[in-house]
């Protein structure tokens, strides 16, 4: 008997991406923007499933919870291109899971605080540790070198794409990237730095983008209704900041975007082409 994960992402990305990789209780993730690894986690049930991982959160409240919560290699850090850069500025928040390296987002905070029913203060600040994710990976897999991850997911609040510029894609070579990309220029400057790499839009799920490099991935990750029921998860700074929603869970309904191609109607329609 298969045992099922409970899901904990905010729109299903950890149901798709555990039905796409065929239900199987073992694999490797990297999760960039972790927050306290179990709120709107998109790899906390992976981990739960017996995978393996590593978690990068840079901020220091948060980080603390998630090393106590995961059992994934945790690394307090911002993830930036330079390989030079030591440190940097994080703009933190009370909800914690939209803070980040951009101080620029007063108006884009507020507004999603309005609708949390919620008063934002504006920023503070803190100066944390910063590396690129290649040197997070080197450092902490065995032997230092590449090897394979199945998926890297990435949410870090506008700088995303410095993150995949801190990586080398040809070395690491993720078969799938689920990527926050929150408006249709960060959309399209993704899309255009990944072409680079190979890889393709396989899907967007809500503000989130899936590429990967096989068509085949593609197909598949497209063909996936994602049906499932997100766990009810309190925010780990207090009830007050709990969307009602994430206090009695509620559940996730996406369509296949096309719909599989079955071998028997594959063979059918070979034979009707070509008599064969």
């Amino acid at each position: 008997m298969i045992l099922m994960p409970r899901y904990y992402s905010q729109h299903g990305e950890d149901c798709l991406l555990w039905t796409f990789f065929g239900e199987r209780a073992n694999g490797f993730y990297v999760d960039v923007g972790a927050f306290d690894g179990r709120y709107v986690s998109n790899t906390y049930a992976f981990e739960q499933m017996g995978w393996h991982g590593i978690c990068v959160e840079p901020h220091p409240a948060s980080f603390k919870i998630l090393r106590e919560l995961r059992t994934a290699i945790c690394v307090n850090a911002a993830c930036v291109p330079d390989p030079t850069t030591q440190h940097a500025t994080l703009y933190m928040e009370k909800l914690g899971y939209l803070s980040g390296l951009q101080g620029e987002r007063e108006d884009d905070v507020n507004r999603r605080y309005e609708k949390r029913g919620l008063t934002f203060d504006g920023f503070d600040t803190v100066d944390v540790p910063a590396m690129t994710l290649d040197r997070i990976l080197s450092e902490n897999v065995p032997g230092g070198k590449p090897i394979p991850i199945d998926f890297l997911s990435v949410d870090v609040e506008g700088t995303e794409l410095d993150v995949l510029r801190g990586l080398d894609l040809n070395a690491w070579r993720p078969r799938v990237l689920l990527i926050e990309t929150n408006t249709p220029a960060a959309w399209e400057a993704m899309s255009g730095y990944l072409s680079g790499f190979g890889y393709s839009l396989a899907r967007r799920l809500a503000v989130n983008s899936l590429y990967v490099r096989d068509p085949r991935d593609v197909e598949r990750i497209q063909s996936i209704s994602v049906k499932c029921w997100i766990e009810p998860t309190p925010h780990p700074f207090g009830a007050e900041l709990t969307p009602q929603q994430h206090v009695t869970g509620y559940q996730v309904n996406v369509p296949a975007e096309v719909k599989p191609v079955r071998k028997s109607r594959l063979r059918r329609l070979i034979h009707r082409l070509f008599g064969k």
